[in-house]
């Protein structure tokens, strides 16, 4: 049979399981493997510097993982130049199987270098001036901060006690719990 009549009685006639099942295999293992041959599909760019061009400085990598709101911890590589996050990859291991798949990034991840230099981002603590919802900020020093806000718990626990406190955290972030489990000990909430 050739390939031709092959193709159109897959799309014509009523589809057998075990054909469903060699199909799914074949399309399947890619997908699942982290996309198998997709480099080959990559249009890659050779740059040519030209004779007496200017070395550039060159590129550190740093491992790291997820945190941005996610217990996720996948790979996250940030390509720096000169103190400069340029650009954010993530693992590049081919294959794998279900027990040890490529812990390649999504969106989130992918998305830290625009977080990190972005015009609205945080870099220092800010205190609230005028009436909740004025947007009325001054910028505080970190002892202030630390300050203002053991004070306020410390407010909190003495007029309600420790028992209506929650301690929220993922469990996935075990590094992260340890201290915030000593904390909730410390001030004796239940949760």
């Amino acid at each position: 049979m050739s390939d031709d009549n092959h193709l159109k009685n897959l799309l014509t006639n009523k589809m057998q399981r075990r054909t469903f099942l060699k199909w799914s295999g074949a399309i399947g293992k890619p997908v699942i493997a982290g996309g198998i041959g997709t480099k080959m599909l990559v249009n890659r760019k050779v740059v040519i510097k030209p004779v007496g061009a200017k070395e550039e400085s060159p590129e550190t990598i740093i491992s790291t993982c997820s945190i941005n709101n996610c217990g996720g911890r996948c790979v996250i590589k940030a390509h720096v130049k000169e103190g400069v996050v340029v650009r954010v990859s993530t693992d590049t291991q081919e294959g794998g199987d279900l027990s040890t798949p490529p812990l390649r990034a999504c969106v989130r991840g992918r998305n830290y270098r625009s977080m990190l230099y972005h015009p609205d981002r945080l870099k220092f603590p800010m205190k609230r001036v005028g009436k909740r919802g004025e947007g009325k900020f001054e910028r505080i020093s970190w002892d202030e901060a630390v300050e203002t806000i053991a004070a306020q718990v410390k407010r909190i626990g003495d007029k309600y006690g420790p028992e209506p406190a929650c301690v929220a955290a993922c469990p996935m972030r075990a590094i992260e719990f340890g201290p915030i489990e000593e904390l909730r000990k410390k001030y004796g909430t239940v949760s």
